[in-house]
């Protein structure tokens, strides 16, 4: 004598297979879409991020190295010829340089002024190295002026 499977039985079944499939994909889903970096810059001055740099590295660096910041400071140089700008504090002290600016900035870079507000955009890359030799200011790559 065959038995017929109750409608409770296929249903049971049926959940079943949806549970299984969803403990099975969702580990890739989470790699996929859980850890996506955001596309929006993130915002800061120049002085909040050096006090960052230097109240704990290794948290600044998980936080923002490798991220794109949109950074608002004073600017202490602008070298069009080095397509490079600096940003200070009151005191003159250099926080933050903006090395390697993208090409085409050129003309904005010549028309920043000393002591005039300004905003990057650029990809953090930590505390800044000069001849190899790891310095305080903190440092920015592929910037433009914003």
């Amino acid at each position: 004598m065959v038995r017929k499977k109750s409608k409770r039985m296929k249903t049971k079944s049926v959940v079943s297979l949806i549970v299984t499939i969803g403990l099975w994909l969702g580990p890739f889903s989470a790699c996929s879409s859980g850890n996506k970096i955001s596309d929006e810059p993130i915002k800061i001055t120049a002085e909040d991020l050096f006090k960052a740099y230097h109240a704990n590295e290794g948290d600044a660096d998980r936080q923002y190295k490798g991220k794109t910041l949109t950074v608002t400071g004073w600017i202490g140089d602008a070298d069009p010829n080095d397509r490079s700008v600096t940003f200070v504090d009151p005191q003159k002290n250099v926080l933050l340089y903006a090395f390697r600016m993208a090409a085409d900035q050129v003309d904005a870079i010549s028309k920043l002024k000393l002591g005039q507000r300004a905003t990057i955009k650029g990809i953090c890359d930590g505390k800044a190295k000069i001849l190899g030799v790891t310095v305080d200011p903190i440092s920015l790559k592929e910037s433009v002026i914003q």
